[in-house]
């Protein structure tokens, strides 16, 4: 909810500052699901390793803004999909987003996590989504 301005005057040295305080090997976790389009570019310099990001930008424009040194996180919509959509929907949803990955990586997720009232099924069809995607075993909810 900053302008580049804004984000550059007052919130992106103490990103910087906070990502510099932790040990080196430490992966580090940026979620901010605001509009962050208008500083996007600047957060690769941040330090930071993984980006949760608003499901209102797409993987490809956050990509491209950000490089390839971030890995992004998300980004089924956690309310309207999760929550309130059906688990059709959310596979449809979380199989656009793997496809738009193009195989670059990537950690599948609703939002920042489930929300509360996300139904079971909505979870599972999310990791069914995953699992189809990627050749390794992974553990149903």
């Amino acid at each position: 909810m900053l302008s580049r301005r804004m984000y550059l005057e007052f919130a992106h040295p103490y990103l910087r500052r906070i990502c510099a305080a932790f040990p080196e090997n430490w992966i580090k976790i940026y979620h901010n699901d605001a509009n962050i389009r208008p500083f996007l570019s600047e957060l690769g310099a941040c330090g930071f390793h993984v980006l949760n990001w608003t499901h209102n930008i797409s993987i490809e424009d956050a990509r491209s803004k950000l490089g390839g040194d971030i890995c992004l996180m998300g980004n089924v919509a956690p309310l309207d999909l999760g929550v309130r959509g059906t688990p059709d929907q959310v596979r449809e949803a979380a199989v656009r987003i793997i496809e738009s990955a193009g195989g670059r990586r990537f950690i599948l997720s609703v939002g920042g996590g489930v929300s509360p009232g996300m139904p079971r099924e909505n979870i599972q069809a999310l990791i069914q989504a995953a699992a189809q995607a990627v050749p390794v075993p992974l553990r149903s909810a």
